[in-house]
């Protein structure tokens, strides 16, 4: 979808931005022309900014103003976790980032929701104060510390465990330079959290993108002074962090790109120069097709509200949807059939027939889960079924479908363009972080399904596997941690050998060899805060399988290589799902805590929310604290919590197991009253 409005103006301000601060590689901003306006514009240009940027904004705006007074800025700022959305949900037709673009999480909703790539442009180089979250980060030893420079490859192989740049660890200090009393020093690595900007950063520009970091890595969370002063304490340290006043005790490092390149420290010279390594920029994003210019010759520059073309993208994605409509019978046959083979007691206890508490009207926009080419029905169908049921007994109540994927349906709620965010998977820690930014407050999630037992892109529960010739019959999450985590956050042992876990024989002294998922997928999001309680920190032994490029599931996908692959290995341990098997592996019970009942992966243990690593189909809405959520909402969500909803999951889910009456009457209570 090409720039829905005031075409003229992005690229008259674009032309301005440019040749006020300079974007070319070699070029300072003096050596660039001043901007001419080549024609007048009118319109309004929709800013979303991060508040430490809003000096750049407004500085950029006023200068525009004087060249183009017919033009005006309508300005939100909230902060650097916010404002992408902004753009790919069409509430904004310019984002000035604050930090790098996530991968893959942003650049995915924005590709989901368009079919092509945002269209970034360098605006500035990033300072080197602390005002940012962008900001140029130098690495720093302790004063004592003879080392004066090191390449990029040295730092992956300090920082990282992976080394995909084609390294090695580098543990020890006598491993880097000889010097009387550093040969057998340990280097201590200090840094700010793992899921925070400038970490995401290093992983991108050093690691490579690789989630294996130093399993020593000591996160500080208290600020930049505080990483910097625990390295001031520590001779044997080296951190990363934005240059500051003040930093006694210690220095910072020159840096090379390559292995005998010339090596560059952090000064305001070599950022402009682009010559140091971890340079950073200012980029703005906006939505441009690839094959249109901002502003071809022959457009119109737009100049009412933006209403034509997102309105007539939203009646396209609804009716693609509807297309999709086709009520799968013998899915409805299947999972009855499943229910029929347990006895009367274990029937599913669906929750009480929806009464509406009050009449209401309006229209609700409903953005999330699909497939990126909307040729899968990963859950439209549900949704239309549920719409339909509820305006039978709402019928003032319309809807809006932006089923484009998970990665754009909390974006679309904290920037106002859709009401409810349904999502895929779990939510993540950076998408609750940008509601907060927007609100002050994090969302509202209501759990409206359960996840499947055994079916792809259904939210399946994650199942443990070994070899059928393993002993063990099962671990409790505490155990799981251990083995798969380098914090151990539950508080179990170190357990690196299958004795460990208190096999005898030949098993006892065999290490554990460690499969499972890329850690860079939303399987692994889960399991870190599911079992690891939120740690970032993945053993580096673990082998990683992904899926093949256009996998649609069977032996193409990362799943069922991993289980093959741990089906000739009979001391591997590896997780997926049920919808993979292999004759030579077995699924392990688990137990939330020691003492606690061990529970197999059934279909009726995930039913009834047993086994622990059950996973839950989430919609998240804007309800602030001690308030109410919006009667629409509530009532279409009571709906969907409802026996007629529930029986819906059952009917159109294709492999969705329904909430049971005691859980969806709990989340019931969060919409309030």
């Amino acid at each position: 979808m090409a720039l829905d409005r005031n075409r003229r103006l992005l690229i008259c301000a674009l032309a301005y931005a440019v040749a006020t601060l300079g974007w070319s590689r070699w070029c300072l901003a003096e050596e660039l022309a001043a901007y001419r306006a080549e024609r007048p514009a009118i319109g309004t240009i929709r800013v979303w900014a991060s508040p430490a940027d809003g000096w750049l904004v407004e500085h950029l705006e006023a200068g525009f103003r004087k060249a183009q007074p017919g033009v005006t800025f309508a300005d939100t700022f909230h902060g650097p976790e916010s404002t992408f959305a902004a753009v790919y949900t069409g509430m904004a037709d310019v984002a000035f980032l604050a930090r790098e673009m996530r991968v893959p999480m942003e650049s995915m909703a924005f590709e989901w929701v368009h079919h092509y790539k945002a269209f970034e442009v360098e605006i500035a180089n990033a300072g080197l104060g602390t005002e940012r979250p962008g900001v140029n980060l130098a690495v720093f030893v302790h004063r004592s510390n003879p080392l004066t420079r090191l390449t990029l490859k040295q730092l992956d192989g300090i920082l990282g465990a992976e080394h995909l740049s084609g390294g090695t660890n580098i543990r020890r200090w006598g491993e880097l330079f000889d010097g009387a009393g550093w040969k057998d020093r340990p280097i201590h690595v200090y840094g700010p959290a793992l899921d925070s900007v400038a970490a995401l950063f290093i992983r991108s520009a050093v690691l490579r993108d690789s989630r294996k970091w130093n399993p020593h890595y000591r996160e500080v969370v208290t600020g930049w002074s505080a990483v910097l002063a625990s390295l001031a304490r520590d001779p044997a340290g080296i951190a990363y962090a934005p240059v500051l006043p003040g930093q006694e005790g210690t220095k910072s490092l020159a840096l090379a790109a390559d292995d005998g390149g010339p090596s560059y420290a952090l000064t305001a010279q070599t950022v402009a120069a682009r010559s140091y390594p971890l340079t950073r920029v200012i980029t703005i994003a906006l939505d441009r097709e690839p094959s249109k210019p901002i502003d071809p010759p022959a457009a119109r520059a737009a100049t009412g509200p933006n209403a034509g073309t997102f309105a007539t993208h939203r009646r396209h994605a609804t009716a693609r949807i509807t297309n999709m409509k086709v009520r799968l019978f013998t899915c409805f046959l299947i999972l009855l059939s499943a229910f029929a083979r347990s006895s009367h007691a274990d029937q599913p206890d669906l929750p009480a027939p929806y009464q509406p508490q009050q009449a209401v009207s309006g229209t609700i926009r409903i953005w999330g889960h699909g497939a990126y080419d909307r040729s899968q029905d990963f859950i439209g169908t549900l949704v239309l079924a549920w719409e339909e049921g509820f305006r039978e007994r709402q019928p003032q109540v319309s809807f809006e479908n932006h089923l484009n994927g998970t990665a754009a349906a909390i974006g679309a709620l904290y920037t106002g363009a859709g009401d409810l965010a349904l999502m895929g998977r779990e939510i993540w820690p950076p998408e609750i972080a940008a509601f907060k930014e927007v609100f002050g407050y994090p969302p509202t999630g209501v759990n409206v399904i359960t996840g499947s037992f055994n079916v792809r892109n259904r939210g399946y529960a994650i199942v443990i596997f070994v070899h059928k010739d393993n002993p063990l019959a099962g671990l409790t999450l505490a155990e799981l941690d251990s083995i798969y985590g380098i914090e151990r956050r539950r508080g179990g042992p170190l357990i690196r050998s299958w004795g460990d876990l208190g096999l005898g024989g030949e098993w006892h002294d065999r290490r554990i060899t460690l499969y499972g998922l890329p850690i860079a997928r939303g399987f692994a999001e889960y399991f870190e805060q599911a079992v690891f309680l939120g740690s970032h920190k993945w053993r580096a032994a673990l082998h990683e399988f992904a899926d093949n490029p256009g996998s649609k599931g069977g032996a193409q996908d990362g799943g069922q290589m991993m289980l093959n692959a741990l089906a000739k290995d009979r001391f591997g341990i590896g997780y997926a799902g049920l919808l993979y098997h292999n004759p030579d592996v077995k699924p392990l019970a688990l137990a939330e805590k020691s003492g606690a009942p061990f529970v197999e992966p059934t279909r009726l243990s995930v039913l009834n929310h047993s086994y622990p690593l059950t996973r839950m189909i989430t919609i998240f809405l804007n309800r602030a604290p001690r308030t109410p959520a919006e009667p629409k909402l509530q009532e279409f969500l009571r709906y969907v919590l409802s026996r007629e909803g529930q029986q819906a999951v059952l009917r159109d889910g294709h492999g969705y197991l329904p909430m049971l009456a005691p859980f969806a009457n709990e989340e019931l209570q969060k919409l309030g009253h």
